[in-house]
C-alpha cells in the first residue's frame, strides 16, 4: 500500500477514534451530570421511581382508591335511559341552574353518594396502576371518572344546600375534597391539575351562600382552609423527574427531527439533567407566592434552549404555566376564606394579601348587604374574561363597587 493511502487510512482511523471518544465523553459526562440532579432531587423529596407505591401493603376494605373506583362504577349505570334521570341529564340540568327538578334525580342515587361518603373517611390510598409503566397514567380513564363523580357530589351538595340540608352538602362536598386529595397522593402535574380542578368545582359551589350557611359548613371550609396547594404543585414538579426518566420520549415524538435527531440523542443525558435540574429549582420556587417568583418564571420561559435539548425546551415552559395556575388557585380559594370569615363578622382587622399580585385584597359592602371581595387584577382592562372571574367573589350578585362598574355585564352575567 503506498505511504499517501496508508496516511489517509491512518487519518480517518484517527477521526473515528476522536469522534468516538467525543461521542463518549459527551454521553459520560450527561450521564455524570444527571445522577448528580437525581441525587438532589431524593434530598429534596422527590424519587427516581415510583417503585415506592407499589410497595405499599394495603388491605382491598381499607383502600381509598378501590373504594372511588367501586363508586365510579356505581354511578355509570345510571348512564342508560332505564334508569331514570340519565348521568347526562342531570348535568345538563345543573349547568343550567335547574337545580329544584334534581331533587328526585339525586335520592335516586343516595345510595351511591353515601358510598362515597364512606370512602372518603379511608385514609389509605393505592391506584392500581403498573408503577413500572407511568405512561399508563394516561390511560386507565380515572382522571375523567374522578373529575366526573366529583361533579355529581357538587350537583348533590347544591340539590341539597337548596333544601337547607347543610350536613348532606357538606359532607358531599367534604368527599369531594377527600377524593381530590386521593388523586394527588401520586405526585404529577397532572394530576396535581385535576385535584385543583375538583377543588375549583367545590369553591365554586359556595359563591352566593347565605351568611348563615358558613356556619353549617365547618368541615368544608375547614378542609379548603388547609389545603396546601404550594406543597401539591411542589411534590408533582419533583415527580415529574421520575416520569421524565421513565418516558421513551423517541417513540412520543418530542426529539429533533432531520439533521438533528442523533446529535439530540447523543445529548438526551445532558437534556435531561437540565430538564431535572429545572424542575427541582422550580419546586422551590413555589414554595413562594407566585407575585414573588413571577420574574423568575418568565425567566425560565424566555431561557433560549440549546437545539439538542428538545424534552427541556418542549415541557418545561408548560411546567411554569401550572405555577400560574396554583397562584389563581390560591387567589380563589382566598376570596373564598374571606367571604366565610366576614359572614360572622365585619370587624376583621386581618385583609389578605393576593397571592397573584402581591397586593392587599379588596372589598366592599353593597346596599342590599352583601360583599363584593376582589383583587386588582379585576381592575384592569386587559384582563380576560375568565381571569376577572376568578378574581372576583360576589356574596350576592347584582351591585358591584366604582371600580368594577365598567365590568358589571361581564361580572353579573358569568355570576348569576
Amino acid at each position: 500500500m503506498k505511504l499517501r493511502y496508508k496516511i489517509a487510512f491512518g487519518g480517518f482511523v484517527c477521526l473515528m477514534v476522536f469522534h468516538a471518544a467525543v461521542a463518549w465523553l459527551i454521553q459520560w459526562s450527561g450521564q455524570r451530570a444527571l445522577e448528580r440532579e437525581i441525587e438532589q432531587v431524593i434530598a429534596a423529596g422527590g424519587a427516581r421511581d415510583f417503585s415506592a407505591f407499589d410497595e405499599l401493603d394495603i388491605p382491598d376494605d381499607e383502600n381509598a382508591a378501590l373504594a372511588w373506583l367501586e363508586v365510579f362504577r356505581e354511578l355509570d349505570k345510571f348512564d342508560t335511559p332505564a334508569s331514570g334521570m340519565t348521568n347526562e341529564e342531570v348535568y345538563d340540568a345543573w349547568s343550567d341552574y335547574e337545580i329544584d327538578g334534581l331533587g328526585s334525580a339525586m335520592e335516586a342515587r343516595r345510595a351511591v353518594f353515601e358510598q362515597a361518603h364512606a370512602a372518603a373517611q379511608l385514609e389509605q390510598v393505592r391506584w392500581p396502576y403498573d408503577y413500572a409503566y407511568l405512561d399508563e397514567f394516561f390511560n386507565t380513564g380515572y382522571f375523567g371518572k374522578s373529575r366526573k363523580f366529583a361533579r355529581f357530589l357538587v350537583i348533590d351538595a347544591t340539590a341539597a344546600l337548596s333544601k337547607e340540608d347543610w350536613e348532606r352538602a357538606d359532607k358531599s362536598l367534604v368527599a369531594a375534597l377527600s377524593l381530590s386529595e386521593d388523586i394527588v397522593a401520586v405526585p404529577l402535574l397532572i394530576n396535581t391539575l385535576v385535584s385543583v380542578s375538583i377543588d375549583m368545582l367545590v369553591i365554586e359551589s359556595l359563591e352566593g351562600i347565605e351568611p348563615v350557611g358558613w356556619g353549617h359548613l365547618p368541615n368544608t371550609v375547614g378542609a379548603l382552609t388547609d389545603r396546601d396547594y404550594r406543597d401539591w404543585f411542589r411534590k408533582a414538579l419533583l415527580g415529574e423527574v421520575a416520569y421524565g426518566l421513565s418516558y421513551d420520549w423517541d417513540a412520543d415524538g418530542a426529539t429533533s427531527e432531520g439533521l438533528l435527531r442523533v446529535p439530540a440523542r447523543l445529548w438526551r443525558n445532558h437534556d435531561l439533567a437540565f430538564y431535572t435540574m429545572r424542575l427541582r429549582e422550580m419546586s422551590a420556587l413555589v414554595r413562594r407566592p407566585y407575585y414573588e417568583l413571577e420574574p423568575e418564571l418568565r425567566a425560565i420561559e424566555a431561557y433560549d434552549y440549546p437545539r439538542v435539548y428538545p424534552i427541556s425546551a418542549s415541557y418545561l415552559e408548560s411546567s411554569s404555566a401550572c405555577v400560574l395556575t396554583l397562584g389563581r388557585m390560591e387567589l380563589r380559594r382566598d376570596l373564598m376564606i374571606w367571604a366565610a370569615a366576614l359572614a360572622g363578622t365585619e370587624s376583621i382587622s386581618h385583609t389578605p394579601i393576593d397571592a397573584l399580585t402581591g397586593q392587599p385584597l379588596k372589598r366592599w359592602r353593597s346596599p342590599g348587604g352583601g360583599w363584593v371581595l376582589w383583587s386588582i387584577e379585576a381592575e384592569k382592562p386587559e384582563s380576560a374574561i375568565a381571569v376577572r372571574d376568578l378574581s372576583v367573589w360576589l356574596t350576592q350578585p347584582g351591585t358591584l363597587p366604582p371600580e368594577l362598574q365598567p365590568y358589571a355585564y361581564e361580572l353579573n352575567d358569568e355570576k348569576d
